[in-house]
């Protein structure tokens, strides 16, 4: 009886250990991120531009296609309702001025996908002191921190950078501009830069 009762007892053990197994590999995202990088160019507004290339590798070609699909079928619809519903959890106004996108296949499994989205609101203006500061933040998006990416944060330059949190791996100033560089995953959401304008 006792001997029954314990292979009863292993038999349930490892069946919910398959069934956690089967659940964890259903839930698993049918893609990951290879490569990502990011150039996001404020000026003395509240808006700001944002350039992404992404680097994906799907596990099946099939998956590749539907995504392309899903795409074709309502990408602007998707990024107008996603910066809507950010607005409201950070009791901001954001609004899609212009986005566009264009996909490439690297092969059957890899696509890449280079975006443009120009957003009103992505910087807090705030007066203080009687004077205008500027903060270029988002909350806390989480970006694609994979390994192979690099974000920059490119400002006027004439700024003057009062705070990075994260702090940025590289600072540069190129072409007249002053721009803050985060590499090899770094940065794993979204910086936030304070800024005013330089005397």
């Amino acid at each position: 009886m006792k001997s029954t009762l314990l292979y009863t007892l292993i038999l349930v053990v490892v069946v919910m250990l398959v069934v956690d197994i089967v659940i964890m590999f259903m839930s698993k995202r049918p893609y990951e991120v290879a490569h990502y990088e990011a150039t996001y160019e404020y000026g003395f507004t509240d808006s700001a531009t944002f350039t992404t290339t992404t680097r994906v590798v799907f596990r099946k070609d099939t998956y590749l296609n539907k995504y392309l699909d899903t795409l074709k079928s309502g990408a602007t619809d998707v990024i107008d309702k996603y910066f809507k519903d950010l607005g409201e959890k950070l009791k901001r106004d954001l609004k899609v001025i212009s986005y566009s996108y264009r996909t490439k296949k690297v092969d059957s499994q890899t696509l890449e996908i280079s975006e443009i989205l120009s957003l009103k609101g992505a910087a807090l203006v705030r007066h203080e002191d009687g004077k205008t500061v500027y903060e270029a933040s988002l909350g806390d998006v989480k970006i694609n921190a994979v390994g192979d990416s690099t974000v920059e944060v490119i400002l006027p330059g004439n700024a003057k950078v009062d705070s990075v949190d994260p702090k940025e791996t590289e600072r540069v100033e190129k072409d007249g501009s002053i721009i803050l560089v985060w590499r090899n995953g770094a940065l794993k959401a979204f910086p936030k830069v304070v800024y005013e304008r330089g005397e």
